[in-house]
């Protein structure tokens, strides 16, 4: 266990590391009315993307410094715009620096403070905690509750207590349920609910609402309750709290919808005095939404907020006493430094999250910010998950059943299953019907792609661009979308310039509704088909920490319903990760050029030791109309037993009427590629 003075330091060590700026070098000025037009000569080590608005730039100016605001990025232009500017646009060429906001500021505070003593106390009882303090609650409102979720009750009972919902086990339905009960069963208490983002705090306060409203049929109190739930914050998604308004600090209709039409309406970054009018509209809409935090806590039961945002209004959040639980949503995605300090604010503690998923970011390389930052609350458990506070969910109902055997097999000890209710339902089975690829292809809902290509950096994409794979992603995505809606396949990788390179391709070919995303932004999402493509695994994301590789891989492949397609080169497969994930995929499909297979010559048909000499042999077949083919020979008798390469087909054909095919062609047909 960690001590005080170690604490500080990592948080520290992080600050500092989360503060150094980024730095550009300006290559061409335009002012265009406020807005300062940037375009920038970038290197292969600089990192251009959206998430860099709200930065502050800095520039060398006279007689002082200037500074100015990330109104916008545009990637694809090496652009940046820029407002509310202290002076004069900086001269072409010359170097700026971007600084981001410091989130840490407020945790290094409480840290300091004479609280942090509480903290560790805390942390250090986590483990010896005895019987059950509280009363434990009655999952009898919700009869369909699975086995496990069920006994997921029991746990605000303990002080300290863990729920570990794997994809697709309906933890955040289950974390709502059990919130809705304890309001309903203890009147007077009070719930802060508390997510690693605003996502995750949007998808639980939402699933508590959900949840009340369904009761609410029944229970006239739970009607009751829905305007006692509040959203903290105004970074939320408008479109998803329309009929939901009560959830808002401010619960105005007119507000709300004010700020949905906005999105709708936003301009293209490119236009920038458009785009600059929009954002000021938008921040004073988003603005009005704000009421004082210390009003709201008076007339509330539950609040939900970021955990930043729990960081920084500590003092006010206990200016009313106690919350009766705090609840700790996403919490594998929650540094220890945060898990360590936020319990202070209840009387009992729930944390909910899979700490095999993604885990909390950190950029320093100090040892002690690997220990603080790069670890969850639930590390606490020191990987003992078996016992009375803690419940594992272990039935799953969003991925096909095969899809699951993966990911249970590869991350979860087989531990993770397919629920029975699921596989009984004629709709669930039919939504998740496997998926055919070719015309003589085999069904399955698990594909294994082997590709060519090697990564190179682009700083024109802002990242690592593997240009084989990419297209090899777009030609299977226009397979799928002859039978699927584009909008429900996701294409994920690690990498930003893989990204947007996969996304040009896809609006170039009429694909626009296709989404496509980096893997830590996809968490939480579920589609019916996701390709994957990890582009390259040699570097830091797969191939320097093996449990962060685990982590993103099982996030990328657990968002499939009914189709999982795994890109990977040779070099892909030698890594551990890939190697082992790699058996248990139903099918694999080659999609490698193959120039340097050899052709299955009567020299091979009448050789003394056939069939020996072409058996498991990869060669070119005559199997089409006029192309050579690449195959596997599996077996060869009487007849050739083989497996097409394209779409690993298995297929038979009689050996002389292969020899006729090889006889007839002796002309140089083209090669089948594809």
């Amino acid at each position: 266990m960690f001590d005080e003075s170690t604490i500080r330091a990592a948080i520290q060590f992080e600050m500092d590391a989360a503060l150094v700026p980024q730095n550009f070098t300006v290559a061409k000025v335009t002012v265009e009315d406020k807005i300062y037009r940037l375009s920038l000569n970038l290197q292969e080590s600089d990192s251009l993307d959206e998430n860099l608005e709200g930065y502050t730039a800095w520039w060398p100016g006279a007689p002082n410094p200037v500074t100015a605001e990330v109104l916008s990025v545009i990637a694809e232009q090496d652009e940046l715009q820029l407002r509310y500017a202290t002076g004069p646009p900086p001269p072409a060429p010359s170097a700026i620096k971007l600084y981001p906001p410091n989130f840490l500021e407020a945790l290094l505070e409480l840290w300091k403070s004479s609280r942090a003593p509480q903290f560790l106390a805390w942390a250090k009882q986590v483990k010896r905690q005895g019987p059950p303090r509280f009363a434990p609650l009655d999952p009898g409102r919700y009869p369909w509750l699975r086995r496990a979720q069920a006994a997921a009750f029991r746990l605000p009972s303990y002080e300290t207590s863990f729920l570990w919902g794997p994809p697709g086990t309906g933890k955040t339905t289950t974390v709502a349920a059990l919130l809705t009960s304890y309001l309903l069963d203890r009147p007077y208490s009070r719930i802060l609910l508390i997510a690693a983002n605003n996502v995750a705090v949007d998808q639980a306060v939402l699933a508590v609402d959900r949840a009340l409203e369904q009761l609410s049929r029944k229970e006239s109190a739970a009607a009751t309750l829905r305007p006692l739930v509040k959203r903290i914050g105004t970074r939320f998604q408008p479109e998803a709290f329309q009929g939901r308004e009560h959830l808002l600090e401010r619960p105005e209709p007119e507000l709300l919808e004010r700020l949905r039409l906005l999105d709708t309406q936003r301009p293209a970054r490119s236009h920038a005095a458009a785009y600059l009018r929009w954002k000021e509209l938008r921040d004073g809409a988003s603005s009005a939404l704000r009421i004082p935090l210390a009003h709201t806590l008076q007339t509330a039961r539950l609040f939900a907020m970021t955990a930043h945002r729990a960081i920084a209004s500590y003092s006010t959040l206990l200016e009313t006493g106690l919350f009766s639980l705090v609840c700790i949503d996403e919490a594998s995605q929650i540094p220890l430094p945060y898990g360590l300090s936020l319990p202070s604010l209840g009387g009992a503690t729930l944390f909910a999250g899979d700490p095999k998923q993604l885990a909390p970011i950190h950029q320093s390389p100090e040892p002690a910010v690997r220990d603080c930052f790069g670890q969850s609350p639930f590390a606490l458990l020191d990987g003992e998950a078996e016992r009375p506070y803690t419940v594992f969910l272990d039935e799953q109902s969003r991925m096909a059943d095969s899809i699951c055997r993966v990911v249970s097999r590869s991350f979860y000890g087989s531990r993770l299953r397919t629920s029975e209710k699921a596989l009984n339902e004629t709709n669930w089975r039919d939504f998740r019907r496997p998926v055919v690829l070719q015309p003589r292809g085999r069904q399955a809902n698990t594909f294994l792609l082997r590709c060519d290509g090697a990564s190179t950096y682009w700083p024109s994409y802002g990242g690592h661009v593997r240009i084989g794979t990419a297209k090899k992603v777009v030609e299977i995505v226009q397979r799928l979308a002859v039978k699927q809606a584009p909008d429900s396949i996701l294409v994920l990788t690690p990498f930003r310039g893989q990204r947007n390179y996969v996304r040009k391709l896809l609006d170039e070919a009429q694909l626009a509704a296709v989404r496509v995303s980096t893997v830590h932004r996809a968490q939480g999402s579920e589609v019916a088909s996701v390709l994957f493509d990890p582009v390259q695994t040699a570097t830091r994301f797969l191939g320097e920490n093996l449990e962060l590789a685990q982590r993103l891989m099982n996030v990328a492949i657990s968002r499939a319903q009914s189709g999982l397609f795994l890109f990977a080169t040779n070099n892909d497969l030698q890594h551990p990760i890939v190697q082992a994930l790699a058996p248990h995929f139903e099918i694999q499909v080659d999609l490698r050029e193959h120039p340097d297979l050899d052709r299955i010559t009567l020299d091979d048909l009448h050789a003394k030791n056939f069939p020996a000499n072409v058996r498991y042999r990869d060669l070119l077949l005559p199997l089409g109309n006029h192309e050579w083919v690449p195959a596997r020979i599996l077996d060869a008798t009487s007849s050739i037993r083989f497996l097409r390469l394209e779409d690993w087909c298995e297929e038979t054909i009689s050996l002389n009427g292969l020899a006729a095919r090889v006889s007839a062609r002796s002309d140089p047909y083209p090669v089948a590629r594809d």
